[in-house]
């Protein structure tokens, strides 16, 4: 008989979670068919079960943070469009040399545009220094925006950038716990299947199959296949999205039962 695959978090914990009430319940009666699991199954369910949660949660978390970053950026290209227009405006009223814009690093006509959130960033201080120099040789200081409210808007973007970046790290470490977790309860799993098939030598083919969906082991294929055979633990942990783009897919499970 061949076992049906363990391919998702959920499923494990509930194979686990049907291993030990198994277990308990054959101590019960008198009658144990494995030894040494019990807590050793408790410890890695409840563990497993945490680490699906908090890589749920920095998931959640990262979200959110992200959505900040993103508003922040979008207040940030309009305090830079803004302040641009408005400075080319003033120029021209005031009839000032077109020189005046070299402390910007930008020329009259070149309204300022960037491809993604580093380039308004940059662009953004590039202004916030021109404005200064602009002012020491003797220029009026920019109002409605003025440099105070644009770096306003810079610092609140690059806060929002700093608070994703935290994020990361932090889904990045709930990814990898879960990951060493999923490779200790795949073996743990196949370990149990094992021990289970050694107490249960000799006994009918009936006996052995109603045993193991007992312990949470369902069937499938060859029922003379006495092979346990479960994929490497390769399933993907939710990854760390590009820290430019707004959200990151949540981690999905597969919907194959291991259980009957």
């Amino acid at each position: 008989m061949k076992t049906e695959l363990v391919t998702s978090d959920r499923n494990r914990i509930i194979l686990l979670t049907r291993v030990s009430a198994a277990i308990d319940h054959d101590m019960e009666n008198n009658n144990p068919i494995i030894n040494g699991y019990a807590q050793r199954v408790n410890e890695v369910r409840a563990a497993l079960a945490e680490a699906v949660k908090e890589v749920k949660e920095a998931i959640i978390v990262r979200r959110a943070q992200a959505r900040v970053r993103d508003e922040q950026v979008q207040k940030l290209v309009r305090g830079v469009r803004d302040f641009w227009n408005v400075l080319q405006r003033r120029n021209a009223r005031e009839n000032l040399p077109e020189t005046v814009l070299d402390y910007y690093h930008i020329s009259f006509n070149n309204l300022p545009g960037a491809n993604d959130r580093h380039g308004w960033v940059m662009l953004a201080g590039e202004l916030l220094e021109g404005e200064e120099k602009a002012v020491e040789a003797g220029v009026a200081a920019m109002s409605n925006p003025s440099a105070a409210d644009l770096a306003g808007y810079l610092e609140g973007t690059n806060e929002a950038c700093n608070s994703v970046s935290v994020a990361d790290r932090t889904l990045l470490g709930a990814q990898e716990v879960l990951q060493k977790l999923r490779e200790t309860s795949h073996q743990l799993i196949r370990d149990i299947a094992a021990t289970l098939r050694i107490g249960l030598s000799g006994k009918d083919a009936s006996k052995r199959r109603r045993t193991m969906r007992n312990y949470g082991f369902s069937f499938s294929g060859d029922i003379n296949s006495e092979v346990f055979q479960e994929p490497e633990p390769n399933e993907s942990t939710p990854e760390t999205s590009n820290p430019s783009a707004p959200e990151e897919s949540a981690p999905e499970e597969s919907a194959q039962s291991a259980v009957s």
